[in-house]
C-alpha cells in the first residue's frame, strides 16, 4: 500500500491504530525503522536517534541490559529487588563521573575495576566533598592510612595526635637514633626534660644557671702573655696576658680595649665578674730589674670602684726572676674588676718577659655570695 501526500498526513483514530507484528514501518531514503515481530521492538537509524518530549519520558522494563557502542556493550542498568545496579560488563574496565568545572572538563570520581573498583576522588586518593553524616571529609589518603588496621582509639586520643606536628626525624631522634650534628650550642637551644612526669623543654641558658651555681669554680679563667708590656718607671701598668686559654663565664677581657661582658663594662686586660663572691687570683711576670713589684690590683684607675690592694699584696721581684703573686678578693659581681699589675723604679722604661711561663693570669670563684 502506498499513500503519497504533497504536505501532513495525518492517521488519527479514536483507540489505537494497529499494525500487524511481522509488519514494519521505513521513513525516509535513509532506512529509519520501527519493526516488532510481536514480542521485540527496534527502532534503527543511520545517524542519530532522538526521543523529545515536553513532558516526562519514561523507560519501563525490568532492567535496562545493555547500553552499546558499535556492537560492544559498556553499560547495564540492573533491578535487582529494588536496587539499582550500575554495571560495566567488560572486563577491568573502568566507571567514571565526569563534569565541568569553571569550563574545564573534570573526572570527578574513577573506579577501578582492575583494583576491585577502587575509587579515585578527584584525580587523587582523596576525599574533597565527601560528607558523612553533617561533617565533611578532609583527610589525605595518607592520613586515613595511618588509621588503617588502628584499633582502640578514642577521641582524646585522636586529638592528641592531631597535635603532633613532629617529623619523622625527629620521632626517630627519641626513639635511639644515632644521627649526630656538628651543631653549636647556644643559650637559645632547648634541651628537652622530665619535670617531675611532665616533659618539658629547658633553655641551655637557665641549664647553665643551673651548673653555674652547683659548680663553685664559675666564672674562671686563664691567660697567658701574648706580647711584652712596656711599664714607665714609677708606673702602675696593666700587664696583658692576652692568650685566653680558657674563660667560663665570659668574663675576661683579653684585649686591648673596654669592652661589654655579660652587660658589664669590663676594662682592657681585666677580669669583670657578673656573680658576686669569693675569688681566688694568680699572676706572674718577669723584668729584668731588682726595683719592680708585681700585684694583683682591685679597679685600677678607679673603674668600678674604688682602687684596692688590701688583700692582694704587691710582692717584690728580683732581677730577672718570675714573681708570683696570689691572694683571695671579694667582687660584687655588678662592675668591680681586677688585672695584673707592675711597677718598677729602674729610672728608666722596661718591657715584661711574655713567655708563657713567666707572665700570666688567672682566677676562679670559690664560693657565690
Amino acid at each position: 500500500l502506498t499513500i503519497n501526500s504533497s504536505n501532513d498526513l495525518h492517521l488519527t483514530a479514536t483507540t489505537d491504530i494497529n499494525i500487524p507484528a511481522n509488519v514494519g514501518l521505513t521513513f525516509g531514503d535513509d532506512g529509519e525503522k520501527i519493526e516488532g515481530d510481536g514480542t521485540n521492538l527496534t527502532i534503527s537509524s543511520s545517524g542519530t536517534t532522538t526521543i523529545d518530549s515536553t513532558g516526562n519520558i519514561t523507560i519501563d522494563g525490568s532492567n535496562i541490559t545493555a547500553f552499546a557502542a558499535a556492537g560492544t556493550e559498556f553499560l547495564q542498568i540492573i533491578n535487582s529487588s529494588g536496587s539499582a545496579h550500575f554495571k560495566n560488563s567488560g572486563q577491568d574496565n573502568d566507571i567514571l563521573f565526569q563534569g565541568n568545572d569553571g569550563g574545564s572538563g573534570i573526572t570527578a570520581l574513577t573506579l577501578d575495576m582492575s583494583e576491585a573498583g577502587n575509587a579515585t576522588f578527584n584525580g587523587t586518593v582523596t576525599t574533597p566533598g565527601l560528607i558523612l553524616g553533617s561533617t565533611a571529609v578532609t583527610s589525605t589518603a595518607a592520613e586515613l592510612n595511618l588509621l588503617d588496621g588502628v584499633s582502640g582509639l578514642v577521641q582524646a586520643d585522636l586529638t592528641k595526635l592531631a597535635a603532633v606536628d613532629s617529623t619523622a626525624a625527629e620521632l626517630n631522634i627519641v626513639d635511639g637514633g644515632t644521627s649526630a650534628t656538628s651543631t653549636t650550642v647556644v643559650d637559645a637551644d632547648r634541651v628537652v626534660f622530665n619535670d617531675a612526669g611532665t616533659m618539658v623543654q629547658v633553655a641551655m641558658s637557665d641549664i647553665k644557671t643551673y651548673m653555674g651555681a652547683a659548680e663553685a669554680n664559675t666564672p674562671s679563667f686563664f691567660g697567658c702573655g701574648a706580647a711584652a708590656t712596656s711599664i714607665a718607671n714609677a708606673t702602675l701598668t696593666k700587664i696583658a696576658a692576652r692568650t685566653e686559654k680558657f674563660d667560663d663565664g665570659g668574663c675576661f677581657n683579653n684585649t686591648a680595649s673596654s669592652a661589654t661582658l655579660n652587660s658589664l663594662t669590663a676594662p682592657a686586660d681585666c677580669f669583670t665578674p657578673n656573680v658576686a663572691g669569693l675569688y681566688y687570683f694568680v699572676g706572674a711576670i718577669k723584668l729584668n730589674t731588682a726595683n719592680f713589684n708585681v700585684g694583683l690590683v682591685n679597679n685600677i684607675g678607679s673603674v668600678g670602684g674604688s682602687e684596692s690592694y688590701a688583700a692582694l699584696k704587691y710582692q717584690l721581684g728580683t732581677a730577672n726572676n718570675t714573681v708570683i703573686v696570689s691572694g683571695y678578693s671579694l667582687m660584687n659581681g655588678s662592675g668591680n674588676n681586677i688585672c695584673l699589675a707592675a711597677s718598677q723604679e729602674s729610672g728608666g722604661t722596661i718591657s715584661t718577659n711574655d713567655a708563657t711561663y713567666t707572665t700570666y693570669f688567672g682566677g676562679f670563684l670559690v664560693k657565690a655570695s
